[in-house]
């Protein structure tokens, strides 16, 4: 090849640089043939989001207890069957304690005290009126009217028995207020009506 050759494709190359001397100044000169790249590109690496956990394939292993453990655990369980027992004992005596002393207190004031059929459990099914008498049994009324007689003072009827009483107190308790008020309106009218009755009595015994 020749140098003029060698030259004209040189030129030829040259040619594909663009002129951009008429630009702002600062600008750098870039390739006709290829797009800038931007500057503040960044490539970010996507977070790895977590697979669904894979159960272990290891094997639990049971530790069996001790023969000491086991025999402290079975005499904790006897020292509390032994005092359930004690207490269920002491529970009893309580209970019968409570419904004599129920029976006299409301038997003087009152046949029957009126319970909330709405603290009633649901055991029991719809209740539409209860009523609680002297003796200690639960009177209840169904709605489809049936009549059933509950026995508070049974074992198996301890936690009703708390209910019942728990409602029944406060009304039982203005049933007392109400009477005591009733005696002392009557002591105060026999009161004031004595003592005028004496001073008659007394006028009329220096009058003859």
């Amino acid at each position: 090849m020749s140098l003029d050759d060698s030259q004209g494709s040189q030129e030829v190359e040259e040619t594909d640089i663009v002129d951009v001397s008429g630009s702002d100044e600062g600008e750098s000169l870039e390739p006709t043939g290829t797009q800038p790249e931007p500057e503040d590109r960044v490539d970010e690496a996507l977070p790895e989001m977590p697979g669904p956990a894979v159960p272990s394939s290891v094997p639990r292993v049971v530790v069996s207890a001790s023969p000491d453990a086991v025999v402290e655990t079975l005499r904790r369980l006897r020292e509390d069957v032994g005092q359930i027992s004690e207490l269920s004992s002491e529970e009893g005596s309580i209970v019968a304690a409570f419904s004599l002393a129920f029976l006299k207190l409301m038997e003087p004031l009152t046949k029957a005290l009126p319970v909330d059929a709405g603290v009633l459990p649901p055991e029991l099914g719809v209740v539409d009126k209860a009523n609680v008498l002297p003796k200690g049994d639960l009177v209840v009324l169904h709605r489809d009217g049936r009549m059933e007689s509950v026995d508070l003072t049974d074992a198996e009827n301890r936690d009703l028995l708390v209910t019942v009483v728990s409602d029944a107190m406060p009304r039982f308790n203005a049933l007392v207020a109400k009477r005591r008020s009733k005696i002392e309106n009557r002591i105060n009218f026999l009161s004031s009506v004595t003592k005028e009755l004496q001073s008659i009595a007394d006028s009329l015994a220096e009058v003859g």
